[in-house]
């Protein structure tokens, strides 16, 4: 009984049997194309390298030719499935067959379509054992191997080389160190492999005959800093205790003395010595009565002692002549000073006994004020003392316009600077020149402009010596001479201390020279 046949295409719905007419359609156009395409392309020439090999090999057969051909074309990519190998467990006591020399796996002789395409499968040689030509020489790195069934074993005996066979002697054996007992060992360094006893070395210091020399120098040095140095305080202090109060008593009595009894007098400096002095004196001394005079008192307390002694002539010169004095100062102490200087010097004579001179007071701004002031005098800012008396309505000061109108310009200065300010700015608007009388400090600063052509400063009076010189021109013994007298006998007697100081010294208490 026969089993009916039934086509599976007929079962198929209208829908799928459509798609497989038209994919079948589709492919039968694809094929014709490919023909056509294939039938119109012109074949590629052949390259002339490739040429070649085939003419030189049209001599061999056509299997030969045709492998040496497949040589030059480049292999395909060999792919492997990837799968686990397990290899068999293998044991000693095994003895290999003679067909399982040379055994191959299984999976690699046999063919698998998966893993080699046709064309791999044609193109690749196959290759045998008789292809293989025996070796007509072997190296001699190889003829050097013994064979495997003759290779020493761990516990025989060990060969320097190979091709002698010589066994080592015992001596090469370690014997010594940590690897005692051990063959073959590469052997160390000489100096590092030498075992021996430390060598011993000598415990004296070994010194040269210099180096002796210097410690014994240095022990000297350490044993005189142990000794103690005799004590000569208690011997020179009461010589130097003496000494010292003699000396100042020698200083007090030569500044006391001139000021107590009157009769100790100094010489005075000579007229001819400070022609700034003289030149002061004939000034002060053609002046008319009634001549209005600006006096700048420009002194700083700490100097006012000296200032004093140094314009106390010049100021009583003007009194004299009934000068109609007028004060202004540009340091804030200057106007106080100036009071008391008239009030306790001055207070006897009329002109100051009936306050008939001026006191601009203080005037502030520094170089600024000094040549505001230069240029007009009643514009001048003053302080605010004098600027409530208005002391510009004076009778003294109502022909004042100008400061070239006094008739004199006496500047009493302590510090070098102030007298640069006045000089610097002041005469320009002078015709007559500036009259100084400065401190023994400030004198080298002016008497520079008094020496210039042509001269800024018309006289100088400096100092103690200064003012001892005027009151000599004048013939009268003033504050100044007493001054002069102290400060004369005071000057000699440090030059004599100083003298006497360095005798002693060097005398008594230097010490005695050692022979070398």
């Amino acid at each position: 009984m026969s089993t009916p046949q039934h086509d599976p295409e007929e079962n198929l719905p209208d829908w799928l049997k459509a798609l497989r007419q038209k994919q079948s359609e589709q492919a039968a156009q694809d094929a014709e194309a490919e023909n056509a395409a294939a039938s119109q392309a012109a074949p590629e020439p052949e390259p002339d390298w490739l040429a070649d090999i085939r003419r030189r090999h049209s001599s061999e057969d056509s299997a030969d030719s045709e492998r040496a051909l497949t040589d030059t074309q480049p292999n395909k990519p060999f792919r492997l499935e990837s799968r686990r190998l397990e290899a068999p467990a293998f044991e000693a006591s095994d003895e290999p067959k003679p067909e399982d020399a040379n055994p191959v796996p299984d999976w690699l002789d046999a063919s698998d379509e998966d893993a080699f395409d046709d064309d791999d499968q044609e193109t690749s040689p196959a290759f045998s054992d008789e292809d293989i030509e025996p070796a007509s020489e072997l190296p001699s790195w190889l003829r050097g191997v013994p064979p495997a069934e003759e290779a020493p074993s761990p516990s025989g005996a060990f060969y320097d080389n190979y091709e002698n066979m010589q066994p080592l002697t015992p001596a090469e054996i370690e014997n010594a160190g940590p690897l005692a007992g051990l063959s073959g060992v590469l052997p160390a360094e000489p100096e590092v492999a030498k075992i021996g006893k430390a060598p011993v070395f000598s415990t004296r210091l070994e010194v040269s005959e210099g180096q002796y020399r210097h410690a014994a120098v240095l022990q000297s040095l350490i044993a005189n800093e142990a000794q103690p140095t005799p004590d000569t305080t208690a011997s020179t202090r009461r010589p130097a205790r003496l000494l010292n109060l003699l000396m100042a008593g020698m200083l007090v009595a030569a500044a006391f003395v001139p000021l107590m009894g009157g009769q100790v007098r100094s010489p005075r400096p000579e007229p001819e010595a400070l022609p700034g002095g003289t030149a002061m004196f004939n000034a002060i001394d053609v002046l008319p009565a009634n001549a209005s005079v600006l006096v700048i008192f420009d002194v700083q307390p700490a100097l006012y002692g000296e200032l004093r002694a140094a314009a106390n002539p010049v100021i009583s010169h003007l009194l004299d002549r009934q000068a109609r004095l007028t004060f202004v100062s540009t340091q804030p102490t200057g106007p106080g000073l100036v009071e008391r200087m008239l009030q306790s010097d001055f207070a006897q004579v009329p002109l100051v006994a009936s306050n008939d001179y001026v006191s601009l007071g203080y005037l502030p701004g520094g170089m600024a004020a000094v040549r505001s002031f230069a240029n007009d005098p009643r514009q001048a800012t003053l302080s605010a003392p004098a600027a409530f008396a208005q002391p510009w309505q004076r009778s003294s000061l109502q022909s004042i316009q100008d400061l070239d109108d006094f008739a004199l310009v006496l500047l009493v200065v302590s510090e070098g600077e102030d007298a640069r300010t006045w000089v610097e700015q002041a005469t320009p608007e002078l015709s007559k020149g500036l009259l100084v009388v400065s401190s023994a400090q400030a004198a080298p600063i002016v008497r520079a402009y008094m020496d210039t052509e042509p001269s800024q400063v018309e006289a100088l009076v400096a100092g103690v010596s200064g003012g001892a010189h005027y009151e000599r021109l004048r013939a009268r013994d003033t504050l100044s001479v007493t001054y002069w007298d102290s400060y004369s006998y005071q000057l000699g007697a440090a030059v004599l201390v100083i003298v006497l100081g360095g005798l002693y010294g060097r005398l008594i208490l230097a010490p005695t020279e050692k022979k070398a």
